[in-house]
C-alpha cells in the first residue's frame, strides 16, 4: 500500500489520527474488560473452538489494525503524532520493511468487518432462533 502525499484533504489526513488511536484505545479497554469478565461468562456449547477461534480474530485485528497502520505510516515517511506531540518526525523516507507490515492493514481491515459481520450474525441466530440470552448477555443486559 503506496500512501499517496494529498494536496487537499484526503483519507491520510482524517483517518490514521481519529480512528487507530481510538481503535486501539477501545481495543484495549475491551480486552481488559473481557479478561475480568472470562469466570462468568458460560462457555459455548456447540462448536467451542470456531467461537473461541473468532473471539480470538476479533481482539487480533483490534489491536493489529492500529499496529499496521503505524507501520503503513512510518514506512512511507510520514511521521507519528499522538494528540498533538510528534512522537516521530516526518522525515518523508520511505522504509520498504515497514511498508510491506503497512500492506496488511487493508486486508485485516477486510478480515475484520467480516468477522463482525459473523459476530453480529450469530447473535442474532442465538436471540432469534436459538432463544437463548447470549445477545442480552453481550449488551449487559442479563
Amino acid at each position: 500500500m503506496r500512501l499517496e502525499r494529498c494536496d487537499q484533504p484526503c483519507l491520510m489526513d482524517a483517518h490514521p489520527p481519529i480512528m487507530g488511536k481510538s481503535l486501539f484505545v477501545l481495543a484495549a479497554i475491551r480486552l481488559w474488560w473481557a479478561m475480568r469478565q472470562r469466570p462468568y461468562r458460560p462457555q459455548p456449547e456447540a462448536f467451542p473452538v470456531m467461537v473461541n477461534m473468532g473471539h480470538l480474530l476479533l481482539y487480533a485485528c483490534m489491536f493489529l489494525m492500529p499496529v499496521t497502520g503505524i507501520a503503513a505510516l512510518l514506512g512511507g515517511g510520514y511521521g507519528l503524532t499522538l494528540f498533538g506531540v510528534d512522537v516521530i518526525t516526518k522525515t518523508e523516507v520511505e522504509i520498504p520493511w515497514l511498508g510491506a507490515i503497512g500492506n496488511l492493514h487493508s486486508p485485516i481491515a477486510w478480515m475484520f468487518v467480516a468477522l463482525v459481520l459473523g459476530h453480529i450474525a450469530a447473535a442474532l441466530f442465538h436471540h432469534f432462533v436459538r432463544r437463548d440470552q447470549t445477545l442480552k448477555r453481550m449488551l449487559g443486559q442479563y
